[in-house]
């Protein structure tokens, strides 16, 4: 595997988490009773919300 693909599929596996982790940021958003349910959930919405 040569380095431009290497470079490709770390760029494919970025978007996937970032799309991941706005649908769950998304998700929290909408339904309060998610709320720690998933420490991971939590942390991306935390993250989100120092990050704006």
């Amino acid at each position: 595997m040569d380095e431009k693909q290497l470079e490709q599929q770390s760029d494919q596996r970025l978007t996937r988490i970032s799309r991941r982790a706005r649908a769950v940021t998304d998700l929290l958003a909408e339904r309060d009773d998610l709320h720690g349910v998933s420490p991971a959930a939590e942390f991306f919405v935390d993250a989100v919300r120092w990050s704006v």
